[in-house]
């Protein structure tokens, strides 16, 4: 079983979760920061030996003042709970960004759980805090030139081997985030995004298809472990038809409706740009089947129910069937079962570049 050795997963949305419960913002990131310790324990028990996780980058210092703030007394408390569970764990804690910015508390506490924790011989646990890319690179250069100044290292002793790589990064992010970084990132590693909607887009697919082959990585679509995507791509030339229904409570979609609603019906290429945040199964069917133009969607808003139901029709040569899927509202059918996909996915890795619907 080939396991990825280092994840990094790109965290984003318990704001907008916490605010489609009319919830504060704050009150999402703290469920959020919850749910960051069940994925240390997961990953460290498949096998992964480390995993970073993306929490606050240079560009989260525009959002409002009180969210920052409330993001930093989060931080406070959760490095201090952090100091006695890494050592109860045996999980080596370090963090990587520009620490300039960050209160003297804080930077305090970062200092206190890396020296605590380092000879811990568990999963390393990277938290990026006020990190960007660019600024990175420019402070990788920075110390590489200092130490090649000082004779510690010689220029064409720079080699690959000096820099951490991934071995696969996890987007938990919209589709306009998806379509950012998903070309770049497949040059280095796989990728799997928890949006499918950004798929719509012919070119960025063909493009990220292409990236994949050319470098030898691979693009995971996760929601293939509760609608058995593989085997409908597998039998994708045998397909005349592919509809999706999807039925929520009108509060799960932001809407106060009181009656049976239908907000949408035609194909899924435009259900992707009206609803993006509700048709992610949608959009993995159009992928793996017969295309967005051709899938079928239709969006209903029932006051009357109380989980969220997918019903997904297909018909095909010998083929005619019926797969329905519900939960409960709070998680989504999608936002239920995609932490299970996920590590299906790890535990499925197929072989090969390209597309895997696992």
């Amino acid at each position: 079983m080939n396991i990825p050795n280092h994840v990094a997963i790109i965290l984003d949305g318990n704001g907008r979760w916490a605010k489609k419960r009319m919830m504060p913002r704050q009150y999402g990131h703290a469920k959020g920061a919850q749910v960051v310790e069940q994925i240390c324990e997961d990953a460290w028990n498949m096998g992964i030996q480390y995993l970073t996780v993306y929490a606050f980058s240079t560009e989260n210092w525009n959002r409002p003042d009180d969210e920052v703030a409330a993001l930093m007394k989060l931080l406070k408390n959760y490095l201090k709970d952090c100091i006695k569970r890494a050592n109860s764990n045996n999980m080596r804690v370090r963090v990587i960004g520009e620490r300039s910015r960050l209160e003297p508390e804080i930077v305090e506490k970062i200092e206190e759980l890396e020296e605590c924790s380092k000879n811990n011989t568990g999963i390393t646990f990277i938290i990026a805090l006020n990190y960007g890319a660019r600024d990175e690179i420019v402070r990788g250069i920075r110390k590489i030139s200092r130490e090649c100044a000082e004779g510690k290292i010689a220029p064409e002793d720079i080699t690959e081997d000096m820099f951490e790589g991934l071995d696969l990064v996890i987007e938990c992010a919209t589709a306009e985030v998806v379509a950012a970084n998903i070309v770049t990132a497949l040059k280095h590693c796989d990728f799997m995004p928890f949006s499918m909607t950004a798929f719509r887009d012919d070119e960025l697919r063909e493009k990220a298809r292409e990236t994949s082959l050319t470098h030898g990585t691979r693009v995971y679509l996760p929601h293939g472990a509760i609608l058995g995507l593989d085997g409908i791509f597998d039998g994708r030339s045998e397909l005349t038809e592919v509809s999706v229904v999807t039925t929520k409570n009108p509060k799960a979609l932001g809407r106060t409706d009181t009656e049976y609603t239908v907000l949408y019906e035609g194909s899924t290429r435009e259900a992707t740009k009206l609803y993006p945040r509700n048709v992610n199964v949608h959009a993995a069917l159009a992928l793996a089947g017969i295309g967005f133009d051709k899938t079928h969607s239709k969006i209903v808003a029932d006051p009357s129910v109380n989980t969220n139901t997918h019903e997904i029709h297909i018909v095909g040569k010998g083929i005619d069937f019926t797969i329905r899927v519900s939960s409960f509202s709070e998680g989504g059918v999608s936002g239920k079962y995609v932490p299970l996909s996920a590590c299906g996915s790890l535990d499925r890795v197929l072989g090969g570049a390209g597309f895997q619907f696992v």
